[in-house]
């Protein structure tokens, strides 16, 4: 059985809300390094100097000495009855120009800032087996990725100039989720770690007449060299005993090493092209009108929840119109100054299928199981079997170690192994991706692998309660069964809410492996309940000596999964009759041992120790 604070944890785990930026993370892109350049589209066009943009290296050629440059960032975010100041260098910058014909550059600044406390200080209760159960929670991110930069400028003649940016992005961010039940601290973590590339391609002019007065003109152009990959470590929620608020050896004692994250790799995350174009019309020689337009998309896969604004943000258009005044030199008269005004406007991707793909409402939800069961009736099914023994996805280290992950990722293993049966690989492609039938019309159209393992997530996670099963008691008229029952409790209640059967499962000691035997159980719930709810059992059950032993201790019906699957994979469209066949004979073979003519004389045979 689960011990009472995993179950708490476990339940307060699901039963927390969500929001989109919650259910994607926090984050936010940095846009902007100069201070003058925050209300701009994208500093292109002179913030300090005139005729020269330190974020355009087009107009590098113009400077008469080199450039460094370094500045920090002081934020405070409030939240609720929390707040939190961060304090972390915004960006450094080198310039150093040769002969007013070229410049050189390099450049760090954060390309995502993911600085952000929410600490909820108020004690949530709720009620667990008849007892009250105190928590308080917190979610914190921290890190970010970062870009470092090498620029070139040079001037191609009187009135060209281009300028160029290789961008690299490298860096990690962590995500952290505190529990505090029973005054002992939970924590959920998180890593990303990221990596990718962009170029930045720029060309300027020098000033050109209108209405006699000059005018400079500038563009670029960005786009990825290569998309910006993430690779996620997701790690099983434990104790943090050492209260370091970090998952390391000390929090695991008991096996001498802490347990190995889930690793799973999402490339493409971030794959952002941008145009910008911009004007400066000077109308004296130390008073200019700026204006700057930019279109901005992410072509992203948007997979894991941790992507640039959330997921969700396809493109932005912004327009900026500045104001400027320039310093007079070898005067009093040595600053700067500039205002903006601009403009933006944003488009999300997929709207209308977040909550179908990313965490369907309670309104969904109900709509698409009060579907199926329709189509399932009119299907002629006759027993319908809902699932209580995956409330939650567990975690598996055999899973981690030999590297399965969800989408499935084609490692070096998988290719020679695919190699060794070439048969199996041909079957595969001919016959193509597997998809999920029945859930095709509630999908959002061109799912990916890794949305439709989101999806499935969503679909098949959350915890059975009285009240959902009372719903689905209502809509269907046939016969229905639980599978997950484990204890006297669970078969009661079944019992009361009018069901016809149950299944005891643990599902095959996949969620957790520290709970009772599913025999042990079937032995303490047979005898009460054999005559009031028809009794099954799964999990264990591999071969015909198994069934037997199963029938034996009180099962009406045994179930089996492993053992067929490993018949099908060894022998393709035949190993299931093979599998079923070789059972049969097993069972055979025990009745007789026992002079069992029938299933139900197998009960007098069993031995209790």
């Amino acid at each position: 059985m689960l011990s009472r604070k995993v179950l708490i944890l476990l339940f307060i785990s699901f039963a927390m809300p969500q929001n989109a930026m919650s259910g994607y993370g926090f984050g936010s892109s940095v846009d902007n390094s100069e201070a003058s350049a925050v209300g701009v589209s994208n500093e292109l066009l002179p913030s300090f100097k005139t005729n020269v943009s330190m974020s355009n290296p087009s107009t590098w050629h113009n400077l008469l000495f080199s450039y460094l440059n370094t500045s920090v960032d002081v934020q405070n975010a409030n939240f609720q009855s929390s707040s939190s100041t961060n304090f972390s260098l915004s960006s450094a910058k080198l310039v150093i120009p040769w002969k007013q014909e070229m410049a050189f550059g390099i450049s760090f600044k954060p390309f995502l800032s993911r600085e952000v406390v929410i600490n909820d200080t108020t004690t949530t209760a709720f009620t667990f087996n008849e007892e009250d159960v105190l928590y308080t929670r917190m979610n914190s991110s921290s890190g970010g990725p970062l870009q470092g930069q090498l620029s070139y400028g040079y001037k191609l003649n009187d009135f060209d100039s281009l300028g160029a940016n290789l961008n690299i992005v490298f860096g990690s961010s962590r995500y952290t989720r505190n529990l505090i039940v029973d005054n002992e601290n939970h924590l959920l973590q998180s890593r990303d770690y990221f990596s990718g590339s962009m170029i930045d391609l720029f060309y300027s002019t020098s000033k050109v007449s209108f209405k006699d007065n000059p005018v400079f003109l500038s563009a670029a152009l960005s786009f990825p060299f290569k998309g910006i990959d993430i690779e996620n470590d997701s790690y099983q929620a434990f104790i943090d005993l050492n209260d370091n608020n970090y998952h390391d050896i000390n929090d695991f004692p008991n096996i001498g090493q802490a347990l190995l994250p889930l690793n799973q790799q999402f490339n493409n995350e971030i794959k952002i092209t941008s145009f910008s174009f911009g004007a400066d019309y000077e109308f004296s020689p130390r008073k200019h009108i700026q204006a700057e337009m930019l279109v901005w998309k992410d072509n992203g896969e948007h997979n894991l929840n941790s992507s640039i604004y959330g997921g969700f943000i396809e493109s932005k258009n912004k327009f900026s119109v500045s104001y400027v005044k320039f310093a007079q030199p070898f005067s009093r008269d040595r600053y700067n100054f500039k205002g903006s005004v601009f403009f933006q406007n944003y488009g999300v991707k997929n709207l209308e299928n977040l909550d179908r793909v990313y965490g369907s409402t309670d309104k969904e939800s109900a709509k698409v199981t009060k579907d199926i069961l329709k189509r399932a009736d009119a299907a002629g099914c006759p027993v319908l079997i809902i699932l209580a023994d995956v409330p939650s996805f567990g975690y598996r280290p055999r899973d981690i170690r030999n590297g399965l992950s969800m989408p499935p990722k084609m490692t070096l293993t998988n290719i020679i192994n695919a190699m060794k049966r070439p048969h199996w690989s041909l079957k595969t492609l001919i016959n193509g991706q597997p998809g999920f039938e029945i859930l095709k019309p509630y999908m959002p159209k061109n799912l990916n692998l890794n949305e439709l393992a989101k999806f499935m997530d969503v679909t098949f996670s959350g915890r059975l309660n009285e009240e959902k099963i009372k719903r689905i008691r209502d809509l269907w008229k046939g016969k229905l069964v639980i599978k997950g029952a484990e204890s006297i409790h669970d078969v009661e209640m079944a019992y009361k809410l009018g069901l016809d059967g149950v299944i005891i499962s643990n599902h095959g000691g996949r969620q957790v492996d520290v709970g009772q035997a599913t025999i042990d159980s079937l032995k303490t719930i047979s005898p009460l309940y054999k005559d009031k709810i028809t009794v099954m059992m799964d999990s264990g059950i591999r071969g015909g000596a198994d069934v037997a032993r199963v029938m034996a201790s009180g099962a009406d019906f045994s179930f089996m999964g492993r053992t067929f699957m490993y018949g099908v994979s060894a022998l393709g469209n035949k190993g299931g009759d093979h599998t079923i066949a070789m059972l049969k004979k097993q069972l055979t073979q025990v009745m007789e041992q026992l002079s069992c003519a029938k299933i139900n004389d197998l009960t007098k045979k069993l031995v209790v120790k």
